[in-house]
């Protein structure tokens, strides 16, 4: 009885906090922006490494990016909220989002432009070459075939294949199979250089804008969360501060489910999944436009 009367108090005081935010416009135009744009912030961070992936990218160089968001974020999380002090935090929050957008852009681009060269290098290595060593069987030349297509895109393939080749023990080198693989391996790069080159320009661009990406993240990701909080702690009342709080914390983990089930449909409805980073930005469009036409209800209920 009383773990019954424990859950039904729980439910009747999370919905008389809803109505309350409900009766308070202002806070509850706060919210709504806040459940969209901050949807848009999760997603970004959640998909990140497996946009990057998709694509293509080195995972050694995307952790390394990722560790940069964190090294960028620790500075910009104190400057943020000054700026907010000075231009309102209503304002930072609409140029934070405002950022959030151009990174959405940014990783669109870097998407759209390196897939087209990733289905053709991916193509041309399925039907020039895998297909071509398809009947290759020994454990020690398919190892061999996996670290060669992993070679393939690096600068200077050539030469690091070849310093493979040399360390490759004797016997390994008398193995029929074996040297199948190698003559594969430089009859790919000498009839296929121009594919290869076109898709290792494309991964290295896409590559630095990974970085730039990382580093935009790192000088709003921080300081958006901390003046949303700020912002809404300015317009509850401060007796009941800590169930408002609850609620808006429980709000923010439902936040987490409609960017990427927007990225995911986007991306398996056009086979890309730059469209579906793209489709993110309708997010953050929906958070701006609410701080933007609810500037009355929130100064009023702040």
């Amino acid at each position: 009885r009383q773990e019954g009367s424990f859950i039904k108090n729980t439910w009747k005081n999370t919905l008389h906090t809803a109505k309350e935010i409900f009766k308070r416009k202002g806070l509850f135009l706060f919210i709504l922006a806040y459940f969209f744009y901050i949807d848009g912030v999760g997603t970004i961070i959640n998909i990140s490494t497996a946009y990057g992936s998709a694509l293509g990218l080195g995972s050694v160089g995307m952790i390394l990016a990722l560790l940069i968001t964190q090294v960028v974020a620790m500075p910009c999380s104190i400057v943020f909220p000054r700026i907010a002090k000075k231009v309102t935090a209503r304002k930072a929050l609409m140029g934070a989002i405002v950022v959030y957008t151009f990174i959405c852009i940014v990783g669109f681009y870097m998407g759209f432009s390196l897939e087209p060269h990733q289905e053709k290098y991916e193509q041309t290595l399925e039907t020039e070459y895998t297909q071509k060593l398809s009947h290759i069987d020994d454990e020690i030349a398919l190892t061999l075939m996996e670290e060669s297509k992993a070679i393939f895109t690096e600068v200077n393939g050539h030469q690091k294949l070849k310093e493979k080749y040399d360390a490759l023990p004797e016997e390994q080198k008398l193995n029929p199979q074996v040297n199948e693989v190698i003559q594969a391996d430089i009859s790919f790069l000498a009839h296929q250089d121009d594919v290869v080159y076109a898709y290792r320009n494309a991964i290295a661009e896409s590559s630095f804008l990974f970085w730039l990406m990382a580093v935009l993240v790192g000088t709003v990701q921080g300081g958006i969360q901390a003046v949303s909080r700020s912002y809404f702690g300015k317009m509850v009342p401060k007796e009941r501060s800590n169930e408002f709080f609850g609620f808006f914390d429980i709000f923010g983990k439902f936040a987490s489910v409609l960017g990427p089930f927007l990225y995911a449909t986007m991306s398996t409805w056009t086979g890309r999944s730059s469209y579906g980073v793209l489709c993110l930005i309708a997010l953050f469009c929906v958070g701006f436009a609410i701080l933007l036409f609810g500037k009355k209800q929130m100064e009023n209920e702040g």
